[in-house]
């Protein structure tokens, strides 16, 4: 039988597969890009307007947040721990939904998708945009 929201449990416990793995091999030192030969990508508009993307920081955030330094994945870009929180919400209300014996009193509904979510997505995207390019106009780089 098929759950609804399966298909977005197991992504989100792939994900976070993924990111366990890249999180242990970067604690023992060893580096990822290094390893694959892989080059470390320019932000294109950044590059031609001398102004950061509303994803500049993006990467940078999303690996200390993997290296499990919040605060600093925060400074660089709120985007990626804003989604991390809400893959944890996800897992956490399919795992009680889904494989809680439906007498446990406690049970959180199985999780949705709201519009709220990506409407916050986007506030947060605009507003580490403009914070980010006034800070540069003002002489200070925060990347």
């Amino acid at each position: 039988m098929r759950y609804p929201g399966s298909g977005l449990f197991i992504f989100c416990c792939a994900a976070l597969a993924l990111g366990a793995i890249y999180a242990v091999l970067s604690l023992c030192g060893i580096d990822l890009y290094a390893r694959l030969g892989l080059t470390k990508l320019r932000c294109g508009f950044h590059e031609l307007t001398g102004f950061y993307c509303p994803g500049c920081g993006g990467t940078r955030s999303t690996l200390s947040l993997l290296k499990f330094r919040p605060l600093r994945s925060f400074l660089y870009h709120p985007l990626p721990l804003y989604v991390a929180a809400l893959l944890v919400n996800f897992m956490v209300r399919f795992i009680s939904a889904y494989l809680l014996p439906a007498r446990v009193d406690r049970r959180l509904k199985p999780p949705r998708f709201r519009v709220a979510y990506v409407i916050i997505a986007a506030a947060l995207l605009a507003v580490n945009f403009l914070v980010r390019n006034l800070l540069l106009l003002a002489g200070i780089d925060t990347l």
